[in-house]
């Protein structure tokens, strides 16, 4: 049974359509600041550092879909070596991940700084900066890959009626967010 709220703030949000999306979006702006700000530079720095043995850049950046399939460029540290987009397509017969989803355990394309980052979900700290942009939200479902979504758009329209968020916040409250395929029947 849900909780019930307050009559007042019942009242408010209903009477203002828009409001809780201003509000989600405030709390959006003031909670990434916040994991953003001072701990970001010392990640990234510290990332650098152990990066330094490894070619290729720092960063990651991905075309995803956000809300309405409007794609965006999402940050994150980089967890793999630079060509895994290219080994991918080799790699698809171990594939097992649903639907349109590619996930491989022990995958072979993610560097030893990159399992210690997944497994912190570290890895995903830059996406904040698209929290900041407006591309995503603290709170919603995981941001898609562009391609993925050009694909097989129909599967997905219930997930791109929101704005994409960080997957590390789900993570760190223990939620796993089943693939679109499984939802959207």
């Amino acid at each position: 049974m849900p909780r019930a709220r307050p009559r007042l703030v019942r009242d408010l949000l209903d009477q203002a359509p828009g409001i809780r999306q201003e509000l989600k979006r405030g709390f959006d702006i003031v909670f990434s600041s916040l994991v953003f700000g001072p701990p970001f530079p010392v990640a990234a720095g510290d990332c650098h550092r152990h990066q330094a043995g490894f070619a290729g850049p720092v960063f990651y950046f991905s075309e995803r879909a956000g809300k309405k399939g409007r794609a965006f460029r999402c940050f994150k540290f980089r967890a793999m070596v630079c060509d895994a987009e290219r080994q991918r397509a080799g790699l698809m017969h171990r594939n097992e991940g649903a639907g349109v989803l590619f996930k491989i355990a022990g995958d072979p394309r993610v560097t030893r700084l990159g399992r210690f980052l997944r497994k912190h979900s570290l890895d995903e700290l830059p996406q904040f900066f698209n929290v900041l942009r407006g591309d995503m939200s603290v709170v919603g479902p995981r941001p898609l890959l562009a391609s993925d979504v050009r694909d097989s758009r129909l599967a997905y329209q219930r997930v791109l009626a929101v704005p994409p968020a960080s997957p590390a916040y789900g993570r760190c409250r223990g939620v796993r967010i089943p693939p679109p395929a499984a939802t959207s029947r």
